[in-house]
């Protein structure tokens, strides 16, 4: 079990696994992928990777930016939607266990079926709220009833469209 309110904690962790790998293999810099979004919004994960001299390269660079040199590149990955960190989709605060990991995995897994690629599920003690860009609306509602099931089938009680749409920190509104 684990307590988003510690992200930066887990964040350490990681750093520090990757570190001692890194010394193992005589590598000089241990780096990851922060872009300058990252920046905005409370992020105790960004100041973990700080204080643990993380090497960010993108740090500079928005989205946008790192997905054209990601297409300059021939990368595949250049139109991929963004994907967060799952321990951002419950509320600070929250003991979260396995099973709440995988029933938000799963529950945005099968919307892109439908057409809806970005797709973020928030719990909310069992609530789902389900983010995405404004334009989709028309498809899920169309499948209204077989998405609400899955949900319900998945043990959220309640299943919920967030009228604000898909958008980065929507979790973050409530922190001081």
């Amino acid at each position: 079990m684990q307590i988003r309110q510690n992200s930066a904690i887990t964040i350490r962790a990681h750093v520090q696994r990757a570190s001692a790998l890194a010394h193992e293999l005589t590598l000089k810099v241990v780096m990851d992928g922060t872009i300058a979004s990252d920046l905005e919004g409370y992020r105790p994960g960004v100041k973990a990777l700080q204080e643990l001299e993380v090497s960010s390269p993108l740090i500079t660079y928005h989205v946008e930016e790192v997905k054209g040199i990601a297409r300059e590149l021939g990368l595949t990955v250049a139109d991929a939607p963004s994907m967060a960190y799952l321990l951002t989709r419950f509320p600070y605060n929250t003991s979260i266990t396995h099973e709440m990991l995988g029933r938000v995995r799963q529950g945005g897994n099968g919307l892109p079926s439908l057409g809806i690629a970005q797709v973020r599920v928030q719990d909310h003690e069992g609530i789902a709220r389900i983010e995405i860009e404004r334009e989709n609306h028309s498809r899920l509602i169309e499948h209204v009833a077989t998405v609400s099931e899955k949900f319900i089938k998945l043990g959220f009680s309640y299943v919920t469209l967030d009228l604000q749409w898909f958008r980065s920190g929507s979790m973050d509104r409530n922190v001081v």
